[in-house]
C-alpha cells in the first residue's frame, strides 16, 4: 500500500500534464501511487499517460465518458489505496519536495486534512506569484479542528483540493465525494472535510504551482455552466444541515457565499449576467441577511447582496434613475463648463486689451525718446532755455 494516492483528473491537456507527471517522478519522496483519469479526452492526452504507465508500475490510467472532473476524481478515490491522498489538476505541477513535506506534516501530527501555501504560474507570462489569499489567518505552527476555525474557515480556505492532502480513513469515514458537476465540483468535498476535521494542519511554505492563463481550463469557461455555483452552495449547505453543524459555520459560511457569489456574477459576460440573476436574486432574498452591514467580512460584500436582492426589472428601474440623475448632474456640469469657457473669453479679452495698451505705452514711449534725441529738440531747447529760468524765479502767484 502506497503512502500517498494522486488523483488527477485528464481532459484535452496534453500541452501540461507531461509536466504534472514529471513534476511527481522528481519528488524527494517516492512511496505514491498515481490513478490518472481520462474524462472523454479527444486530443493526445490519453497516449501521453499511457506512456508514463507503461514505464512506472506506480503509474495507473483509467478511463471514462467526458463525465467531468468530480467523476473522475470519485473514480479515483474508489481505487486508491495509499495512506493520504492528493487531487492534483493535470495542468498543475508541484516543488520536489510536496509529498515529503505534507506527508511528514500528516504524520507529526495526526491530521486528517493538511494544507499549504501556493503559486500561480501565468501561462502566458510564466510569471510565479505567491496565491497570498489561498491561505491566510492560519497559524502554521498550530493543528486546530474545524469547529475551532468555525468563524472564519470558508474565507481562510479555498474550496480547491490540490494544495491540501486528506486521510484517506477519515475520508471514506464521513463518505465525502465530489458532485459531479461540469465546475464548482471541488468545494462542497474540500470545504465538508474542513469543517468535520478534528484536526488540521499546515505547511508554510508554497508547494505547488496553480497554472492560469490556460484558455482551454474549465475555470475560463463557467458561463456555460454559471447554475453550478448555486448546485455547489446548496450541496454544502445541505451536507452541513445533515450533520447537524450548519448552525456553527453559518456566518463565516454565508460570507463566503456572498464573496464567491460576487465573484462569480463579475466573472461572466454581460448576456450571462443577465440569465444569471433570476436565481441569484431569489437565492439571495431567501438565504443571505440584507440589512446588517456588520455581518459581513467585506462591505462590498454586502453592497452586492443588496443589488442583488433586487429583480432584474428593479435593477433596470435602478438603473434608469441612475441614468435620469446622471442626465442632469451631466446639464449642471454642462451649464458650469459653458461659464468657465465664458469667463475665460472674459479673461483673455481682458489680456487683449493689456496687451495693446502696453503697445500703445511702448509706442508713445519711444516716439518720445526719439523725439528728444532729436537735433531740433536740443536746439528748441537751447532755445527757449532763458525763459523756462525766467518762469522758474518769478515769484509765485
Amino acid at each position: 500500500m502506497a503512502k500517498v494516492s494522486v488523483i488527477i483528473p485528464v481532459y484535452n491537456t496534453e500541452r501540461y500534464v507531461a509536466e504534472c507527471l514529471d513534476s511527481l517522478l522528481a519528488q524527494t519522496f517516492q512511496d505514491f501511487e498515481v490513478f490518472a483519469i481520462d474524462d472523454g479526452s479527444s486530443d493526445g492526452s490519453p497516449a501521453i499517460i499511457q506512456r508514463y504507465a507503461d514505464a512506472d508500475p506506480r503509474f495507473h490510467v483509467l478511463a471514462q465518458q467526458n463525465r467531468g472532473a468530480g467523476a473522475a476524481r470519485n473514480l479515483g478515490l474508489e481505487k486508491a489505496s495509499g495512506t493520504y491522498l492528493l487531487f492534483l489538476d493535470s495542468d498543475d505541477f508541484l516543488e520536489a519536495s510536496y509529498l515529503e513535506e505534507m506527508a511528514r506534516r500528516a504524520d507529526e501530527t495526526s491530521a486528517d486534512v493538511v494544507l499549504c501555501q501556493a503559486y500561480s504560474f501565468d501561462d502566458n507570462t510564466h510569471e510565479e506569484k505567491l496565491l497570498e489569499d489561498a491561505l491566510c489567518g492560519i497559524d502554521y505552527s498550530a493543528v486546530a479542528s474545524g469547529t475551532e476555525l468555525a468563524d472564519r474557515l470558508f474565507r481562510c480556505c479555498k474550496g480547491w483540493p490540490w494544495d491540501k492532502i486528506f486521510r484517506r480513513s477519515f475520508v471514506m469515514e464521513h463518505n465525502l465525494t465530489f458532485q459531479e458537476l461540469r465546475t464548482t465540483n471541488d468545494a462542497r468535498f474540500v470545504f465538508m472535510a474542513l469543517c468535520l476535521a478534528e484536526r488540521i494542519a499546515s505547511v508554510e511554505r508554497p508547494l505547488i504551482y496553480h497554472r492560469v492563463g490556460n484558455g482551454a481550463s474549465l475555470e475560463n469557461t463557467r458561463s456555460r455552466s454559471w447554475e453550478n455555483s448555486f448546485h455547489a452552495i446548496e450541496g454544502i449547505k445541505e451536507s452541513l444541515e445533515r450533520e447537524g453543524i450548519f448552525a456553527t459555520f453559518k456566518k463565516s459560511f454565508d460570507n463566503w457565499v456572498a464573496n464567491y457569489l460576487r465573484w462569480h456574477f463579475f466573472s461572466l459576460p454581460a448576456e450571462t449576467q443577465e440569465a444569471m440573476m433570476s436565481r441569484l436574486s431569489s437565492f439571495v432574498r431567501e438565504n443571505l441577511p440584507l440589512d446588517d452591514p456588520d455581518y459581513y467580512a467585506d462591505q462590498f460584500d454586502f453592497l452586492f447582496v443588496q443589488k442583488a436582492a433586487l429583480l432584474w426589472s428593479e435593477l433596470l428601474v435602478v438603473a434608469h434613475d441612475d441614468d435620469h440623475r446622471l442626465y442632469w448632474q451631466q446639464k449642471e456640469l454642462d451649464s458650469l463648463r459653458i461659464g468657465i469657457e465664458e469667463r475665460d473669453r472674459y479673461i483673455d479679452e481682458l489680456h487683449q486689451t493689456l496687451e495693446e495698451l502696453r503697445r500703445t505705452r511702448d509706442e508713445a514711449q519711444g516716439n518720445l525718446e526719439r523725439m528728444q534725441n532729436s537735433h531740433s529738440y536740443k536746439i528748441g531747447r537751447t532755445i527757449t532755455a532763458p525763459v523756462r529760468a525766467l518762469r522758474s524765479n518769478s515769484p509765485k502767484a
